[in-house]
């Protein structure tokens, strides 16, 4: 009886611990809310604790993606014009 006591605390201890560690990564930034306010902010990456079950963390991304599309020059003269009749008449479909 005492060692199933035993392995149930020691089950309970572990899972405490594994809900109270967390790691930002290089990528991330993280929030950390306490029954919805914002109770701490991180952006250096590492691991930290924080209280489980009451603490919980919201992870965001702090890389910036900015694409710009490069438009093409228009191809003009009768290079762009074989090109045009080529592909109308590659799907125009043969009658049987």
């Amino acid at each position: 009886m005492n060692k199933n006591i035993g392995i149930l605390i020691a089950t309970a201890i572990l899972v405490t611990l594994t809900n109270s560690a967390y790691t930002i990564s290089m990528t991330e930034q993280g929030v950390v809310t306490q029954f919805g306010k914002p109770v701490n902010e991180i952006k250096n990456p590492g691991l930290y604790f924080k209280i489980p079950f009451i603490q919980k963390l919201t992870k965001f991304s702090n890389q910036l993606l900015d694409y710009e599309e490069k438009k093409k020059p228009e191809k003009s003269g009768l290079r762009q014009i074989r090109k045009r009749l080529f592909f109308s008449l590659r799907h125009i479909k043969q009658p049987r």
